[in-house]
């Protein structure tokens, strides 16, 4: 590996692994955003030292250790233990892709939460 590839994996394990709350962060669950068996954690960045993220867990709940990270900026691609299908992860690009001023305008601290809910569009099924 290069020594840029080996500061690119550092900054996602920092990115990943800072402590936030999930209770502080807003859950999304499919019937909100269209991806099948992910719920989606959206928050703001006003509290936080790394940049714009969603937390997302496969299933109905979360479990410590079962969730990952995507950042709303850069490459796609998802941060930590997680096993999600290729389709689950094209969803959640989707999606972000969809909403992404808004939820920038959200991690931003420019919107409540029940104006995220109100602007946030859901995929739809293909």
């Amino acid at each position: 590996m290069k020594l840029q590839e080996l500061s690119f994996l550092k900054e996602d394990i920092q990115l990943h692994e800072e402590t936030m709350n999930l209770w502080e962060m807003a859950n999304l669950r499919p019937q909100i955003t269209g991806v099948k068996n992910v719920i989606i954690w959206v928050s703001s960045g006003e509290e936080v030292k790394h940049g714009p993220r969603i937390k997302v867990v496969r299933g109905r709940k979360w479990k410590k250790g079962e969730e990952a990270t995507v950042p709303l900026t850069g490459l796609p691609r998802v941060i930590g233990d997680i096993n999600l299908t290729q389709d689950e992860f094209a969803q959640i690009i989707k999606w972000i892709q969809l909403n992404k001023k808004v939820l920038m305008k959200y991690w931003q601290s420019e919107l409540y939460t029940d104006e995220l809910l109100d602007q946030l569009e859901r995929i739809e099924d293909e």
